[in-house]
């Protein structure tokens, strides 16, 4: 299962509305600066709030399955509060998947240097054997202590059962906030996701910020975040208090 599960109740206990907090690739919620700045956004809009950990090694379905577990669980025969997703990198990913799973209840997402289907990037660009489903091998990573990540390709070829289709759309607003000289997503593909998205009938926008890289976790780029969600949740038809 997930690891990391942080849940905060919400200051008032009437609120009808939660911040979920979906990290990205070996990021964790206890130490990204993103994910405190939603965490306290909550705390003092007097929301609830949810985040955790994703397994390293597992694929992306994986991950959404126990995504989607973590969401609904002791929630069988209850009203459970509206949620708004903020995704990080490949936590964009997830929100779209888990907004499409449960469009009642999703309202609203907010992606931050979202990289969707990456791992398929991974496996078709990067990987040394693209077809060999043994093979681990290192993938240089700027944020590693090491250099690099080992990644194994059955993680990425498991995770295609997640892939997001440019079809597909979801119920809820979208909004995306990139930056412009982002290393591992380019801007390219946040632009290509926008498009999708509106054209499919999405309420989508999208935030570029010209200097940003990918974490956007500089104070101007968490106030970005700030903003975005003030603006989402004056949309939401839902009682927030």
């Amino acid at each position: 299962m997930a690891t990391g599960l942080i849940k905060s109740f919400p200051a008032f206990p009437s609120s009808r509305l939660t911040l979920c907090y979906i990290s990205g690739y070996r990021s964790t919620c206890a130490t990204s600066l993103k994910a405190h700045c939603v965490q306290n956004y909550a705390k003092q809009h007097g929301y609830g709030y949810m985040a955790w950990d994703h397994r390293p090694d597992a694929s992306v379905q994986a991950w959404f399955d126990e995504s989607y577990a973590l969401l609904t669980q002791g929630e069988e025969g209850e009203d459970p509060p509206a949620m708004i997703l903020v995704g990080a990198s490949m936590g964009t990913w997830l929100a779209l998947l888990l907004a499409k799973a449960q469009p009642r209840r999703i309202k609203g997402i907010i992606g931050v240097g979202g990289a969707v289907n990456v791992t398929e990037k991974w496996l078709r660009q990067d990987s040394p054997s693209p077809d060999d489903p043994t093979l681990i091998w290192p993938r240089p990573s700027r944020y590693a202590p090491e250099g690099y990540y080992m990644i194994s390709n059955a993680m990425l070829i498991q995770s295609r059962k997640a892939l997001w289709n440019p079809n597909d759309t979801v119920s809820c607003p979208v909004r995306l906030i990139h930056g412009a000289d982002d290393p591992d997503a380019p801007l390219a593909d946040a632009i290509k996701l926008a498009q999708d998205l509106s054209g499919a009938a999405a309420d989508c926008t999208l935030h570029v910020i010209p200097d940003g890289d990918h974490r956007l976790s500089r104070p101007e780029d968490l106030a970005v975040l700030e903003k975005q969600l003030d603006n989402i949740i004056s949309e939401i038809p839902v009682d927030k208090r």
